[in-house]
């Protein structure tokens, strides 16, 4: 659960197409 949040929060910011590709797989995986 707290990777979830760390991971959302990684999202917001603009860091590079890993951090994207990283949402989307939680997205699917939740």
């Amino acid at each position: 659960m707290g990777l979830d949040r760390f991971t959302e929060r990684l999202a917001h910011v603009p860091t590079g197409p890993g951090v994207y590709l990283m949402r989307d797989e939680n997205n699917v995986i939740l």
